[in-house]
């Protein structure tokens, strides 16, 4: 496992050649996410007034159908789209690493014709965690940590098959998955910082993060190289 300072302390240092390009590609992920949640809002039980003129609560949900398609709708956009830009956040972070590269890059897989296989193993990687929380909270927790590079290899092949691209995050992870929860944990005090600050932290908080998981993916995957 490779120092946490050390991961920290070049995830600075690569930062700050494109920190302002990473600050907009965070908010334009965030944006479309924020749309696609509006999408799928569904109405709340409205206040009206009854036919004597005194105020009550409907027990109807008006636009229910409508609802429904919108919900249907914010699923396949959140699996389809969502899934496939939150990719390309990484693999923008994965190469500014070592190159400069721009916010296309976001949607890198629209434009390769890869998006529906992210959407596809990425929606795999939720559920199978999802299917183990439901034997009990541990393995669902362990399993979430040996699935967590399965984005990061996505957004470096994104044509990979499944299987492969699960195989690739078990043997990454194994024996590292202690180390990957305390890495996780040593941001602690910087999402508090953003909190009482009102988010104005999180302009720096959150292209910090995303490049230390970075540096850190670089490094199991260096070590999981040199043991084959």
């Amino acid at each position: 496992m490779c120092e946490r300072w050390l991961l920290k302390e070049n995830a600075k240092k690569s930062l700050k050649h494109y920190f302002w390009s990473a600050v907009l590609a965070i908010v334009i992920t965030a944006a479309i996410m924020v749309v696609i949640g509006r999408i799928s809002g569904v109405p709340e039980i409205s206040i009206r007034l009854n036919p004597y003129g005194s105020a009550g609560y409907s027990t109807e949900l008006p636009g229910y159908g409508y609802a429904t398609i919108r919900g249907v709708l914010g699923i396949l956009l959140s699996i389809l789209v969502g899934y496939p830009i939150s990719v390309g956040l990484i693999r923008f972070f994965i190469l500014n690493r070592k190159e400069s590269a721009g916010l296309g890059e976001l949607f890198f897989s629209f434009k390769n014709g890869t998006f529906a296989n992210v959407a596809l193993i990425t929606l795999c990687q939720s559920v199978f965690v999802f299917l183990w929380s439901l034997l009990l909270i541990v393995p669902g927790i362990i399993k979430s940590f040996e699935y967590f590079f399965i984005p990061y290899i996505l957004a470096e092949r994104p044509d990979i098959e499944r299987r492969e691209a699960f195989e690739l995050s078990r043997k990454m992870t194994a024996g590292h998955k202690f180390d990957i929860f305390v890495f996780e944990l040593s941001f602690f005090w910087w999402y508090l910082l953003a909190i009482v600050t009102f988010g104005i932290a999180a302009i720096y908080v959150e292209p910090y993060t995303q490049a230390a998981y970075v540096e850190l993916y670089e490094c199991l995957k260096a070590n999981m190289g040199k043991n084959e």
